[in-house]
């Protein structure tokens, strides 16, 4: 995005270290803009769009006001400016024919549609592994995944693999490598601190946090949305460390059909096979998506002269609709879920052999009803269930249950005299029932009030005001405040101050997969209450551009994180086998830095790379903070791309650099585990509509048993729940994919 090139030193530290100590409200005439950027031929929301407002000055020129930024994921994005009158509009986004568009003088919603280019020059465009941003309530960054979700989907079944391949700052860690059960984890906090949204509803935890996301299909997946930090003003339990949305592909109004078929394997034997099938387009005047994904994948590794030997084959898919019933009324429904069975066992030289069978079903629904009311109001309603079975045998130990969980929400927003109004009402149910559960079973109840401003200050400061409350059925009342204060240097550079307390009031199943599966017993505390956090974050976002193929945008971030009765594990009753859960007498504290930086360089390339320092102790009881398990003190992610758009031609690389995890316990005299390095590529060449691709994951090598077990074995049954690392090593992948669009316009 083109910004001034000079910039007076003392009014950057001014405003990022003194102004905000003596914020003083402006009394300035604020006017609000909403715009909606859409494709015109699709009607699909364009993310990343640039829009900026424009002024006229005496001699009647347009002239650029330092008011602009990037749309969201839906497209949309909100200015306000305390100029009320000759407006106008530029958007931009890449593929697409620029537009200005004249305003009117009064608050307004402005929906604009691109029409995409024939051939276009390109211009500058941040890409790289982080490729596309966007603003949340106005204060708080989010970050979106797009394009590699839907490029990595033909080898990245699920979301949790396409994370753990894709980042590893927001990663996927598997917890138990016999079955291959796997999770999300934010700024190095566990998986269950965490707020996993479907579609922008709660609808996994419990068992499907271990389980459920795998029968999400990643070809099925419009975007990941990741909000780092404390989110309780509109998420509430459970998201200390923030939130991943997962959010499904929408219609489009052209007919469009999309095929992809994929084999990975070690060597020239393939043993992994991925075929996926999409088709959007209108069925009359209601719009469809339909998702299909089969899956097949096997795994065989040595370790320690023993044999892990896993495979599961998989059906998931999905089908959404949506309709406008008037004007001003939306309806979106979705089912989404899919078949799994899973066999992972361990065969070992001296005694009889280990394993683990489960058979896996999940559906979800989700309905949202949005009704736009007044000139600037909107009602939405959502609905929500999810009904999620195993039937597994873990070795000796057998295991029948389900989980089904009910959501439902009704919230107001409204925008209006440089307000973001927002007020809602929560309801969740949660039940886990079933046979031999070793005692972990529960059922509760969640029922949330929640109410937000975001108000504009003059044009350069945004304040977020908000409040939750909480009624958990077993945790009593909690309240969660929560504030943010940005300011805006120009539409290239601002900062974000914010503060926030977030809960977990979960069951205490979510804590351990061990006591599922019957390598610990289970030994309930009824005594226990619920976490509580408190987070302050500052962050300073910045974009730069030198002309319309060279420019780059960063993102600095510190955070502290404060967590009071952290749920751990009593160590005598672990001595004994035994799995018994406690408040920590001490708090627990999170400390870390992020950096990123996305660059577009001249010839079509563009890089990107992310560092995070990350420091998660817990207190002890003789007053020195140790370091908590799985919790690594430095991760490094980068990417390199080349896109040659004339031949149709795109060579990627990425990568991740992992820093050492303190270990649960000692295993082999090692106490944490090695520094270790993930470096995958792809090369993909288009031919028209169809597509060859072809790369290599897990370039170097790099395995866990090399260095320690994957299995450890003792006096009770083997855990696999040490796993820092990856089971797979180096694998190769060859696919194709077709994209087929039918124009239903006349020529």
């Amino acid at each position: 995005m083109r910004f001034k090139h000079y910039m007076i030193a003392g009014e950057i530290f001014f405003s990022l270290v003194i102004a905000p100590l003596f914020l003083q409200a402006q009394v300035d005439t604020v006017r609000t803009i909403q715009a909606i950027v859409l494709d015109s031929q699709s009607d699909e929301p364009i993310p990343g769009a640039e829009v900026q407002i424009f002024g006229i000055d005496l001699n009647g020129e347009s002239i650029a006001l330092a008011i602009g930024g990037a749309t969201d994921s839906e497209g949309k994005i909100v200015l306000t400016t305390g100029t009320a009158q000759n407006l106008s509009l530029q958007i931009r986004s890449i593929g697409y024919e620029p537009m200005l568009l004249r305003c009117g003088d009064n608050d307004s919603v402005v929906v604009v549609y691109l029409f995409p280019l024939e051939t276009f020059t390109p211009v500058a465009e941040i890409t790289g592994v982080r490729r596309s941003r966007s603003v949340e309530d106005g204060c708080c960054r989010v970050e979106s995944i797009r394009e590699e979700v839907q490029q990595h989907a033909p080898f990245t079944p699920s979301p949790v693999e396409s994370l753990r391949r894709y980042s590893s700052c927001t990663s996927g860690r598997t917890i138990n490598t016999i079955d291959n059960a796997g999770t999300i984890s934010l700024r190095g906090l566990e998986p269950t601190r965490v707020g996993i949204l479907l579609d922008g509803t709660p609808l996994l935890s419990g068992l499907g946090t271990f389980f459920g996301m795998s029968l999400i299909p990643s070809h099925a997946l419009q975007t990941i949305q990741i909000a780092e930090g404390a989110s309780s003003g509109r998420y509430g339990n459970g998201a200390i460390s923030g939130i991943v949305d997962l959010q499904t592909r929408v219609p489009t109004e052209e007919p469009e059909l999309n095929v992809s078929a994929n084999v990975l394997g070690e060597s020239s034997s393939p043993d992994q096979y991925d075929l996926n099938a999409g088709y959007t387009g209108l069925l009359g005047d209601v719009g469809i998506a339909l998702f299909g994904s089969f899956n097949d994948h096997a795994l065989s590794v040595e370790d320690g002269g023993n044999q892990l030997i896993r495979d599961y084959r998989r059906l998931s898919g999905m089908v959404k609709a949506n309709a406008l019933l008037d004007n001003r009324t939306e309806l979106i429904a979705t089912l989404l879920g899919g078949v799994e069975e899973r066999t992972g066992s361990l065969e070992q030289s001296e005694v009889d052999n280990y394993q683990h069978h489960l058979q896996l079903n999940q559906v979800n629904g989700i309905a949202t009803l949005s009704r736009l009311v007044g000139e600037s109001g909107e009602i939405t309603l959502r609905g929500g269930f999810s009904r999620f079975g195993v039937n597994g045998e873990f070795d000796l130990n057998l295991l029948e249950g389900g989980q089904s969980i009910f959501y439902g929400e009704g919230i107001w927003r409204d925008l209006s005299e440089g307000h973001d109004y927002q007020v809602g009402v929560q309801a969740r149910a949660d039940q886990l029932e079933g046979e031999n559960l070793n005692g972990i079973d529960y059922s509760n109840q969640i029922f949330s009030l929640f109410a937000q401003d975001v108000v504009s200050l003059g044009t350069k400061w945004t304040l977020l005001g908000s409040l939750r409350a909480d009624q958990h059925s077993n945790a009593g009342l909690l309240l969660s405040p929560r504030g943010s204060l940005r300011y805006t240097f120009s539409d290239a550079v601002s900062m974000r101050l914010m503060a926030g307390n977030g809960f977990k009031g979960e069951a205490t199943f979510d804590e351990d997969y061990r006591a599922l599966i019957g390598s610990l017993r289970w030994q309930p505390n009824n005594d226990i209450n619920y976490e509580q956090s408190l987070t302050l974050n500052y962050d300073v976002t910045w974009t730069w551009s030198l002309n319309t193929s060279i420019a780059a945008s960063g993102n600095l971030n510190f955070y502290y994180t404060r967590i009071e009765n952290k749920l751990v594990a009593n160590t005598d009753s672990l001595a004994t086998g035994t799995l018994f859960y406690q408040n920590s007498t001490e708090p627990a504290r999170l400390i870390g830095l992020e950096w990123q930086t996305r660059a577009s360089i001249a010839g079509g390339w563009s890089a990107s790379i992310a560092v995070a320092l990350i420091d998660y102790r817990l207190m002890s009881n003789n007053g020195e903070w140790e370091r908590l398990p799985f919790s690594p003190q430095l991760n490094v992610d980068g990417a390199l791309n080349w896109v040659e758009e004339n031949i149709g031609l795109t060579v990627e690389s990425w990568g991740s650099l992992i820093g050492a995890q303190p270990l649960p316990y000692e295993v082999n005299g090692r106490t944490e585990s090695p520094v270790h390095v993930l470096l995958n590529g792809r090369v993909e060449k288009q031919f028209g509509q169809f597509a060859l691709f072809t790369g290599v994951l897990n370039a170097l090598d790099i395995t866990q048993s090399a260095t320690m077990p994957l299995v450890q074995i003792g006096e009770r049954i083997p855990d696999g729940s040490i796993g820092w690392g990856p089971a797979e090593g180096r694998e190769f992948f060859l696919g194709a994919r077709m994209r087929l669009a039918f124009s239903s316009q006349q020529e």
